[in-house]
């Protein structure tokens, strides 16, 4: 008898062993992903999204808005959790804009990676320094498809709004 309860034990262990395996397999393979796709992010931050937004910027600062750029790496976040990289371009329409305000608060195009959905997010605010507007979510897009123009689409949506 202890010897059948000792074969369903050797079993039971044994497969449990298998699953765990199995799962750290798979955490590892899901981390490796990750990683590989924020850093094919920052590639595509660095060579399509920032030119263009630096493009967009010198296109402005012609007309008198001003720009600043913020470029940020993968961060540790609160809670051991991790901050993707992203990059934003705030607009400073107005003079007073440009003093004494914190740059979060100006109006913005951001764009992030998403290491969960492996997509990159576009954020987009027209709110800024004493005038409402709208702020949130302005779609999603795959690493292959973030162009030039994608990048400028959305740039010009929030100059349309902030110059309405």
């Amino acid at each position: 008898m202890n010897s059948k309860f000792e074969d369903e034990l050797d079993s039971l262990l044994a497969a449990r062993d298998t699953r765990k395996a199995e799962l750290e397999k798979a955490a590892h393979k899901k981390l490796v992903d990750e990683r590989a796709f924020v850093a094919a992010f920052v590639v595509v931050r660095d060579t399509i999204v920032k030119p263009t937004f630096e493009s967009l910027a010198t296109i402005l600062a012609s007309r008198e808005i001003g720009t600043k750029l913020e470029c940020i790496d993968e961060r540790p976040g609160q809670n051991g959790s991790v901050l993707e990289p992203c990059i934003s371009l705030y607009f400073l329409v107005d003079q007073d804009e440009r003093l004494g305000t914190r740059l979060r608060e100006h109006p913005h195009g951001t764009v992030t990676a998403d290491r969960r959905v492996r997509m990159a997010r576009f954020h987009t605010s027209t709110i800024g320094p004493g005038r409402g507007g709208a702020s949130g979510p302005d779609g999603e897009i795959a690493l292959r498809e973030l162009t030039a123009e994608a990048v400028e689409q959305r740039v010009r949506k929030v100059v349309r709004e902030l110059l309405r």
